[in-house]
């Protein structure tokens, strides 16, 4: 995307670019360490550097088609024993 590196953008405006929730971003921000850190500018104002989420989203390993993920919160169920 051609964006200003020092472009700031709102939590609507990331979970737009993930495709995911506002729980979804909170649970990335909990969990995930490489996760860019928010940006607080009054008591009621987050945002994230638009570049930094860019490379986040950039870093991350590609899939193709439907996968089978890790269960929830990212801890994957044992495999079954063959009998």
């Amino acid at each position: 995307m051609a964006e200003s590196s020092d472009r700031l953008i709102t939590i609507r405006e990331v979970c737009d670019r993930l495709a995911c929730a506002r729980t979804t971003l909170y649970r990335h921000l909990k969990l995930d360490e490489t996760f860019p850190r928010p940006v607080r500018l009054s008591a009621g104002a987050v945002r994230f550097e638009a570049r930094e989420l860019e490379a986040w989203i950039a870093a991350r390993p590609r899939t193709i088609g439907p996968t089978r993920g890790p269960g929830r919160w990212g801890v994957r169920a044992p495999a079954p024993e063959a009998s």
